[in-house]
């Protein structure tokens, strides 16, 4: 497979991420009014996500390669899509914050995977800084703006 191909599924896995968990201050005003919940308990989800990030990362790392890394990033997209599907069908404050935990722990296997995936497929330093840095301002760039792209363009289509 070539490196190009595999660069860009690895960017298409960190934009769902970045989507999903660029959506927790929105999910958080929805939860609240959905579930009438107070803003300290709905601010809970932002902690699920964050621990579970912090906790697998920490035992994770010596254990992907092992598993491999595209592996981790099957296992990492299987784990959100469950989370996700679940939402509909036990609707509940509870549920969401399990979503959450789901999300952190998901995201924290598919960074490991892409971060080392980018070290194995480029050749240089420069260029392992310079993929690196794109990936990071790709996901930090408030995906919101990457979706109204998309939206844009397929409106168009």
């Amino acid at each position: 497979m070539n490196n190009k191909f595999t660069l860009a599924t690895l960017f298409l896995v960190y934009f769902i991420f970045a989507i999903l968990l660029n959506s927790t201050g929105t999910v958080i005003l929805q939860v609240i009014n959905t579930y009438d919940i107070g803003k300290t308990e709905a601010s809970m989800l932002e902690l699920m996500k964050d621990i579970s990030i912090a906790a697998v990362t920490f035992f994770a790392a010596s254990l992907l390669p092992r598993i491999g890394y595209k592996n981790a990033l099957v296992i990492s997209m299987v784990i959100v899509a469950l989370g996700c599907c679940l939402m509909p069908l036990l609707p509940s404050f509870l549920t969401t914050k399990f979503l959450f935990f789901l999300l952190g722990v998901s995201f924290a296997l598919a960074k490991i995977s892409v971060y080392s995936s980018v070290g194995l497929l480029t050749q240089s330093k420069h260029e392992h800084t310079s993929t690196l840095n794109l990936l990071e301002g790709f996901f930090y760039d408030r995906s919101a703006k990457w979706l109204l792209v998309i939206c844009i363009l397929y409106r168009f289509h």
